[in-house]
Parts: structure tokens; C-alpha cells; sequence
């Protein structure tokens, strides 16, 4: 069976993710659900967090801006260097295209957004600090 890719694109790139088949789907979901344990996805632990994006790296490609495509899981560490807020958009996306019925992916979005927020505003205090 062939599953239909989505695409995304954030920032400079493009990202094409193809579901899960639902072998690897159901480990990925146990696990998340299991990692989570009622808390929002930002309150998962780092083996967890890992194991999730190792998952999802997999079935996902990268258009970069110019135009050429990579697996994901060969690029991985370089690409997403000192891009975490494209990481975490990237992860919320392939979450979408896999578990769009399950989670309340809107409410994980805004705490997300808002970590991230924060932590640019203490980066930005470090810097103007002499």
C-alpha cells in the first residue's frame, strides 16, 4: 500500500512526511502516550523525545531552497544545528500527518510556541547583558 505524503514548508525548506505504517504508527503512538502520561508533549522525556524524532526522521524528506531533496534521517544533526524551532515545527507537523484524529495538536502548538518564546527572550537578555 502505497500512503500519500504531505507537505510543509517552514522556513527555507520544504518538508514531505509519509505516514507511518501502522506497525511502526502503533509503537510510536504507545510510546508517546505512554511518555506523556496525561502532561502535554512539551513534558516528554529525552530518550522519548529522540526515539520520536528518530521515527518520524524516517519516513520524511527535505526539499532545501536549492532544491535538493535529502532524507531526513541522513541529515538530521547538521541540518536541524542551531534550528530548533524548525525541529519542532517539523516534529509537530509529522505528528499531524500521522495522529491528526488524536492529539490536540493546536494546544501542543501554542505551548511550544511559547517555550520557544521564551527561551529567544532569554537568549536576547543574554546578549544585551555587558
Amino acid at each position: 500500500m502505497v500512503f500519500e505524503s504531505k507537505e510543509s514548508k517552514l522556513g527555507d525548506n520544504t518538508y514531505m512526511v509519509t505516514p507511518l505504517g501502522a506497525v511502526t504508527g502503533r509503537k510510536l503512538l504507545l510510546r508517546v502516550m505512554k511518555a506523556m502520561g496525561g502532561k502535554s508533549l512539551t513534558a516528554i522525556a529525552e530518550e522519548d523525545f529522540d526515539f520520536l524524532c528518530d521515527t518520524l526522521a524516517t519516513t520524511t524528506l527535505v526539499k532545501r531552497s536549492d532544491g535538493k531533496t535529502f532524507p531526513l534521517k541522513d541529515i538530521f544533526d547538521s541540518h536541524f544545528s542551531t534550528n530548533y524551532d524548525e525541529m519542532t515545527k517539523w516534529l509537530l507537523f509529522a505528528l499531524e500527518v500521522n495522529y491528526d484524529k488524536l492529539f490536540p495538536l493546536a494546544v501542543v502548538r501554542a505551548k511550544v510556541d511559547a517555550l520557544l518564546g521564551a527561551v529567544s527572550s532569554i537568549g536576547t537578555a543574554a546578549q544585551a547583558t555587558p
